[in-house]
């Protein structure tokens, strides 16, 4: 199961990764732990934009290997390197 989450994430870094080479400027916003996406333009570099996509899927697959944590719960996102964790966790 792990090794399924840790490829899709490798795969929507790559798919990124082509997308912004190819200078499109539009990015996928918004709560996974909500459900709801927007499209938007980002006045991003495509740099800045993948730095930004590794960093979230590296918290991501940090937060997928803690047992303790229901990763599917929060949502990870990075915007210039500050990365902000949403969703709703047991207290």
């Amino acid at each position: 199961m792990l090794m399924k989450i840790s490829t899709f994430f490798v795969r929507v870094l790559c798919c990124g990764c082509i997308l912004t080479s190819l200078g499109c400027a539009a990015a996928v916003v918004g709560g996974g732990a909500t459900g709801g996406y927007a499209v938007s333009t980002d006045e991003r570099s495509a740099g800045t934009m993948v730095d930004d996509a590794a960093i979230t899927a590296k918290v991501k697959t940090e937060l997928i290997g803690d047992k303790n944590v229901k990763a599917r719960n929060i949502d990870v996102d990075t915007v210039a390197g500050v990365v902000v964790l949403s969703g709703y966790v047991d207290s």
